[in-house]
């Protein structure tokens, strides 16, 4: 060796040279991984979940996901706090580091859903990323599950109330000759 010479060594996995002429490799910092040898720079934890440990050498080593229901949107989170719920209208599916609007047919009225709920019978959910059905109005109704718009009611029915699933008849002695009535006041007595 020459006298006065300086040997250079590289950063060892999951730590980083900040510079030029530096005399240490630094641990990454939590929240970030290196799992290349030499690197100048750690990686940022990847959204979905969080990396706790300082000094990681790779993801795995690291990384956590958040809980189910819960996200994170941002590369780089250091703690669960980082994780966020999704919100009604949306579900997260395990493993998925966004939520997911709720699909034409279904609903979700809560906070950190892992799956949305199918819209009942007498209520429709006629768009995505809604978070509860809308009722059928007066002289309409849904007598289904996962439906996107009502039906009317058809001549000599009607329904009771708004969201119903089911029509009522004419009281005997009565009848309704036009569909989508909306309440038994419509029904004519024969003549």
């Amino acid at each position: 060796p020459i006298t006065g010479s300086v040997t250079c060594f590289d950063c060892p996995l999951g730590a980083y040279s900040y510079g030029a002429g530096a005399s240490e490799g630094l641990a990454c910092p939590k929240g970030s991984f290196s799992d290349d040898i030499g690197a100048s720079a750690c990686a940022p934890c990847p959204r979905g979940g969080v990396c706790g440990v300082e000094g990681a050498a790779s993801v795995r080593q690291t990384f956590e996901e958040c809980r189910a229901g819960t996200f994170n949107p941002d590369e780089g989170a250091t703690n669960s706090t980082s994780c966020q719920q999704c919100p009604p209208g949306t579900y997260l599916k395990d493993g998925d580091s966004s939520c997911t609007p709720c699909a034409v047919g279904s609903f979700n009225p809560s906070q950190g859903a892992s799956e949305c709920r199918e819209c009942t019978p007498g209520f429709y959910c006629a768009k995505e990323g809604m978070s509860e059905g809308t009722p059928c109005p007066p002289g309409r109704y849904l007598d289904e599950y996962s439906q996107t718009e009502c039906r009317a009611c058809g001549a000599g029915r009607y329904p009771a109330m708004e969201g119903e699933v089911r029509c009522d008849m004419c009281a005997k002695g009565k009848y309704l000759n036009a569909p989508g009535s909306s309440d038994a006041t419509d029904c004519r007595v024969c003549e």
